[in-house]
Parts: structure tokens; sequence; C-alpha cells
């Protein structure tokens, strides 16, 4: 009777560390979800449709806080000098291991000053900020729009 008891005890015990170990694994999966490249390709698209359309406030929040008072300065000279017509994803390179990627793309563009179409290639570095679940960029590479034909 007391061994039938314990045994009961036992397995009742191994069934809870079963379930409490599938939550946290489930917990886990739900995070590494966020952290993918789906999220990654939304956040891509949403910052740089709003440089597009000039919406510099919405693209700042894809930009970590130490980093924004540069941001509105570069932004500052990008508003003056390029118009970006669009942009193609051309390749991401997910690292589930650092919480990163690298995003290359290719932007058509002129500047205000000469209406001549460029297209250039950029890549841009995001991290994703595990405290606040989200992509942020932590190099955009736009001042090579900025420079692209300066030097003719």
């Amino acid at each position: 009777m007391q061994r039938a008891c314990l045994s009961h005890r036992v397995v009742g015990f191994l069934l809870l560390c079963a379930v409490i170990s599938s939550g946290l694994i489930a917990c886990k999966t739900l995070e590494r979800q966020k952290c993918n490249s789906e999220n990654l390709g939304q956040s891509v698209e949403k910052f740089l449709m709003a440089l597009r359309w000039e919406e510099y406030k919405v693209a700042s929040q894809f930009i970590p806080l130490p980093s924004r008072r540069q941001f509105w300065d570069d932004m500052d000279l990008f508003q003056r000098r390029v118009r970006l017509m669009d942009f193609e994803v051309r390749d991401v390179s997910l690292r589930q291991s650092t919480m990163s990627a690298d995003v290359i793309l290719q932007c058509r563009f002129y500047h205000t000053d000469d209406p001549q179409l460029h297209t250039r290639t950029i890549q841009q570095e995001w991290r994703y900020m595990n405290n606040e679940k989200v992509w942020l960029v932590v190099k955009h590479d736009l001042e090579s729009l900025i420079l692209a034909g300066l030097h003719r």
C-alpha cells in the first residue's frame, strides 16, 4: 500500500515535470519564432517604406535608442539630398546564434539637385533585441545613397 502510494507520487511528479518542460520548450519556440526571417522581413519593409514616403519618425522606431541622434542627423541630410524611388531585398543572411542578420538591398533613387535615376546595392545590419522583442537596424548604409554621384 505504501509502495503504491509512493509509485503514484513518482508518476505524478514525472508527469508534472513533463508538463513544465514542454511548456518551457513551447515558450522557447515562441521566442525563436519572433526572431525569424519573416518578422525581420516585415521590419525591413516597414523601415524602408517609411524612408520612401519620408516618414522619418516611423523609420526612427527601427533604430536603437543610442543611435537615434546620429540617425536624425543623417535623415536631415538624406531628406535634403535623396528621394528613394523603390527598393528590392536581394538577400537576407539570418544568424540565429547571434540574433542578427545582414540584408542586401538594391535601391533606386535620385538626388534632389539632379533627377538622374541611380541604382545602388547597400548592405544593412539588423539585430533582434530580445528585451524589446523587435528587429532594429544597427547599420543602415544610407550614407552611400547620399554620397552617390557627389564626386563627379
